[in-house]
């Protein structure tokens, strides 16, 4: 959710306003990362479409670039490339693992270990989830693409949907199958999810990774796809779209017993599934 910055407050006002993320002036872990108040106005979707010089970063070499589009970051160092899938809310974000490009991977763990981003003048910083600094990004010449060429619907603050509050990642893990389907079914567990499913849904299988932020929103990137389609000899798959099915659109949920809503970033339910 983006986070409207505060003007023109006196010093006790705009403590108040920003106590949730800290009042001091100093730096915040990694040495040299921005004030909290800088991140007020960080929003992670204006990444998209944009290319920037990586530095500050352990694993990164001298040369790396890392091309942010709204489905995808790509990295590239050297000859070699990788592709990482990646998810956000406001400054809060979720990189999945990456794939090589045909001349080579350029590992990134300081991108995969990025949990939240802050504006750093006319760059970027980018901090693990204990605030350390992972990497700092700076301006990369002319390298810079005008617009996204992939949607950025999936890097946009959400709308819980109805009835979601505070809850805690605990919650949302273990097996959560479609009613009347128990082979159609999904499994969160420390971060990381695995859906496995019919072929009358057209889709099977699926994993990836997961977060919960507060206020039971959700970030979900799917590292690896489903397989379309099924055999001919059962003729065209009857397709039934679920929660299943539509979990790299989920953004928040609700747990109410045994039963899981999930919702996409317009507070619309995704379909309900149930624990067993």
């Amino acid at each position: 959710m983006r986070i409207p910055s505060v003007l023109l407050l006196p010093a006790t006002a705009a403590c108040l306003a920003l106590a949730l993320t800290g009042c001091s002036g100093g730096s915040t872990g990694g040495g040299g990362a921005p004030s909290a108040s800088s991140a007020a106005a960080a929003s992670a979707v204006d990444l998209a479409g944009t290319t920037w010089r990586v530095s500050d970063a352990d694993d990164a070499t001298s040369g790396t670039t890392a091309h942010f589009d709204g489905s995808a970051v790509t990295v590239t160092a050297g000859g070699g490339s990788s592709s990482y899938a990646w998810s956000a809310q406001g400054d809060q974000v979720l990189v999945g693992g990456g794939t090589s490009g045909l001349a080579g991977a350029a590992p990134a763990e300081w991108l995969t270990r990025t949990a939240r981003v802050q504006r750093d003048g006319d760059g970027w910083v980018l901090l693990a989830a204990d605030g350390s600094r992972t990497a700092r990004l700076t301006a990369a010449g002319g390298s810079a693409s005008p617009a996204p060429t992939t949607p950025v619907s999936l890097l946009q603050s959400g709308t819980p949907g109805p009835g979601v509050g505070a809850t805690t990642a605990k919650a949302l893990e273990g097996r959560w199958t479609v009613a009347g389907a128990p082979t159609s079914a999904i499994v969160f567990e420390a971060g990381q999810w695995q859906a496995t499913s019919s072929c009358a849904t057209g889709a099977l299988g699926g994993r990836g990774v997961y977060r919960v932020l507060p206020g039971g929103r959700l970030l979900v990137v799917r590292t690896a796809t489903p397989i379309r389609g099924c055999p001919i000899v059962q003729g065209v798959p009857r397709l039934r779209p679920n929660a299943i099915t539509a979990i790299a659109r989920a953004a928040s949920f609700r747990v109410r017993g045994d039963t899981l809503q999930l919702f996409d970033r317009t507070g619309t339910g995704l379909g309900a599934l149930v624990r067993g």
